[in-house]
């Protein structure tokens, strides 16, 4: 294109006068180095691809190689390839200086094709930048490749499978009768197990309800008195299983942790008399008194062991719980519904 621009300036001057001459032939000079120039910087880099094979199989492997050429100065960027090159799967990637003259970049690539007869490789964009720092950009041309069967000429492409077996009847028969038994048998054992599992709850008898707190307390209290504690005197020991008696009994009557607290405690919890001003006096004579023999070192006369011991017992009768008849009333008892034991409990607790 230079080239014939240059003709034609050349050709204009020429119908000039001669006195323009010089400059016509100074014109044409300058036209030849500018397409000269352009010729050459046109032929400073370059680009080919090529691959290693043209016949491959489907899903095998070849290699793809974009070979760029370029003068000293010349920056490369990585061509922009994706997971896949026309019909082709890129697998891997790699780049490679190759010194010479001129010095040579490769850019290699592993694909793999799964498109049958032809399939084409497309084409690879280069981007580059010249010593200059005018950026470019080579494309390569498409690359057809003819893609082969998955297994040598000549050989059968799918092996054909093996007929299928019949079953004789009687196999099939004996396999009915097999599976039939041991379901049957299955059956039998399940239904022998529900039987004897319900057999054994109806004869199973429900579990006794546990022995009112009060009734526990007596007890309690008649087996200490007829030990030998006093006799020996024991008191400190004596004193120390009446207290439990009566706290054990609290904890069951009320429903608050007497067995942890201390007597103080304990009156705090029975501030509002939760069954009898009686019961709550007699309560509290019996724990300080105890608690006097126990930490104190009183020792207490016979007359006074008697006279506690019969408090207790008249303590846990006021506190006995309500029964109830068929036919009879209630017995009366305190009005506890009112008091939040739990909530003294955290009270106290804090």
């Amino acid at each position: 294109m230079m080239r014939v621009e240059a003709i034609a300036d050349i050709q204009s001057y020429a119908a000039g006068d001669g006195a323009s001459r010089g400059k016509i032939v100074l014109c044409a000079l300058c036209c030849a180095l500018v397409a000269l120039a352009a010729t050459y910087a046109s032929a400073n880099i370059s680009v080919t691809a090529s691959v290693d094979r043209n016949e491959v199989r489907l899903g095998e492997q070849f290699g793809l190689v974009v070979s760029v050429a370029h003068d000293p100065g010349y920056k490369l960027s990585e061509p922009k390839v994706g997971k896949t090159l026309g019909d082709f799967v890129v697998v891997n990637r790699s780049k490679h200086e190759a010194k010479g003259n001129p010095p040579t970049t490769e850019f290699r690539y592993t694909i793999a094709g799964f498109k049958l007869d032809r399939a084409t490789i497309g084409t690879v964009a280069v981007q580059y930048t010249d010593p200059q720092g005018r950026p470019g950009e080579l494309e390569t041309h498409p690359i057809g490749v003819r893609m082969l069967g998955t297994v040598p000429a000549g050989q059968t492409e799918i092996k054909d499978i093996r007929g299928m077996v019949e079953i004789e009847p009687r196999m099939a028969l004996w396999l009915k009768i097999l599976i039939g038994l041991v379901a049957g048998v299955l059956a039998c054992v399940i239904t022998w197990w529900l039987v004897k599992r319900r057999r054994k709850q109806q004869l199973e008898k429900p579990a006794p309800k546990p022995l009112p707190a009060s009734v526990v307390a007596l007890a309690e209290l008649d087996k200490l008195a007829k030990s030998d504690l006093l006799f020996l005197k024991q008191y400190k020991e004596f004193y120390f299983r009446l207290s439990e008696i009566i706290r054990r009994f609290l904890s069951g009557r009320l429903n608050f942790p007497a067995d942890d607290m201390t007597t103080t405690e304990i009156e705090f919890m029975m501030r509002d008399d939760p069954i009898s001003p009686e019961f709550t006096a007699a309560i509290f004579e019996i724990l300080n008194f105890s608690d006097m023999v126990k930490f104190a070192k009183l020792i207490p006369s016979d007359p006074k062991n008697d006279e506690i011991i019969e408090k207790a017992r008249r303590a846990i009768e006021l506190g006995q719980e309500p029964l109830f008849g068929p036919d009879a009333e209630s017995a009366p008892q305190a009005e506890t519904s009112g008091h939040d034991f739990k909530g003294i409990e955290a009270s106290s607790a804090q």
